[in-house]
């Protein structure tokens, strides 16, 4: 493999010509399984599976990483002749503004070093001992101050930019598709990075069944949603052909929904009755007995339960997509939490790009609540049932 998945396969021979059978909707990539078989992973939490999985994603994601670097070197060069033209138009209001902030900031900057020279004197007077360990923070200062002096003159012996509105503008456009790509890259890495963590520690114990089953799982998982971003990507949105008798059972849900979705009844006894293997083979996977730490009840287990017993089994304590009931009745997630803190997190990476602002407020976190405190009008979308106004806040972000 010399091209990450995400771009060295192709995604149309993932299915089959023509229109879908109706029992298939849903499966974005048809010949999935057939994939995974071609590598020689049977989907059955093996320890040959573990490999074979860790050896895929881990390739996988040297090939990421590669890929990232890549774009990067083609990213950066732009992104700086970008923030050199902006500084030239920021200079170009008011040559004096910058002159005034200069001084200011040297007047602050020796104001903090007046005050770090008393702490210092009295940090002398009160312990002695702490005089090698002073001795080293300044020789670590001189150091970083020489280095600032270094990168602040090769700054100074770069020719200055100047405000060249085309060629910004021609720059930008230029640079956008990269730094899309990049970001790409960056989410498959984040994407790849915990699922082979989690490989490599069942690896480590290898005794641990339940683990091993886990860590397949949600490899093959991670995997087909990768894999399917993909595909639906490449096909820019378009929805895939259903076939005339998919619609006709589409139709017959929406006209005959009472009946098509009411649950039948069961007496006492039945509930009692095992489920059987036609029953065992439509009840969820992954399930597990609840506190169990021997891994999954398989189908033939299923089927020799009745309906009340199946009805306590629940999910793994490590589901990556679900909690189990003893979660929710005890310590109820924060889900909405959860959700802006994902926000917070994709949006904090999306800033921290852009190396000029990284390197301004390297301990910035983006935060949807103090964003939206200031909101810049940008227009109102008329095209949805009720009227919606589209703004930005002070960080670039869109909402609406």
């Amino acid at each position: 493999m010399s091209e990450p998945l995400s771009s060295g396969l192709d995604f149309g021979g993932f299915n089959k010509p023509g229109v879908w059978d109706p029992r298939e909707t849903g499966q974005i990539l048809y010949y999935f399984d057939h994939f995974l078989a071609a590598q020689g992973i049977a989907q059955d939490g093996s320890p040959q599976d573990l490999v074979q999985l860790r050896r895929l994603l881990g390739q996988d994601l040297h090939l990421v990483k590669q890929a990232y670097t890549r774009v990067k070197a083609i990213y950066d060069p732009l992104d700086d002749e970008i923030d050199a033209i902006e500084d030239a138009f920021v200079d170009l209001k008011d040559p004096g503004d910058k002159k005034k902030d200069d001084d200011k900031k040297k007047d602050g900057d020796k104001k903090k070093d007046d005050d770090k020279k008393k702490d210092d004197d009295k940090k002398k007077d009160d312990d002695k001992k702490k005089d090698d360990d002073k001795k080293k923070d300044d020789d670590k200062k001189k150091d970083d101050d020489k280095k600032k002096d270094d990168d602040k003159k090769k700054d100074d012996d770069k020719p200055k930019a100047k405000p060249d509105l085309p060629r910004l503008l021609s720059l930008k456009s230029e640079a956008a598709p990269i730094k899309e790509e990049l970001k790409n890259w960056r989410q498959f890495a984040s994407f790849e990075e915990p699922t082979v963590a989690l490989l490599d520690s069942a690896l480590a114990q290898p005794g641990n069944v339940s683990l091993r089953q886990e860590a397949c799982s949600v490899a093959v998982r991670s995997l087909y949603a990768m894999l399917a971003g993909q595909f639906m990507d490449a096909r820019n949105g378009r929805d895939i052909r259903g076939g005339i008798r998919a619609n006709l059972e589409l139709l017959g849900q929406m006209t005959d929904a009472a009946q098509v979705n009411s649950v039948p009844y069961k007496s006492t006894l039945a509930r009692r009755r095992p489920i059987g293997a036609w029953d065992a083979g439509r009840e969820a996977r992954d399930l597990c007995r609840p506190g169990s730490v021997d891994g999954w009840v398989t189908k033939k287990e299923i089927a020799k339960l009745s309906h009340e017993a199946v009805a306590d089994l629940d999910v793994s304590p490590n589901d990556p997509m679900w909690h189990t009931r003893a979660t929710m009745e005890n310590k109820r997630p924060d889900t909405w939490s959860d959700i802006e803190n994902y926000i917070n997190d994709g949006t904090t990476a999306d800033l921290k790009e852009k190396k000029k602002f990284r390197e301004k407020f390297p301990e910035f976190r983006y935060d949807l609540n103090r964003a939206r405190s200031v909101l810049f009008w940008d227009d109102v979308k008329t095209t949805a049932t009720s009227p919606k106004v589209n703004v930005t806040d002070a960080f670039g972000q869109d909402w609406n």
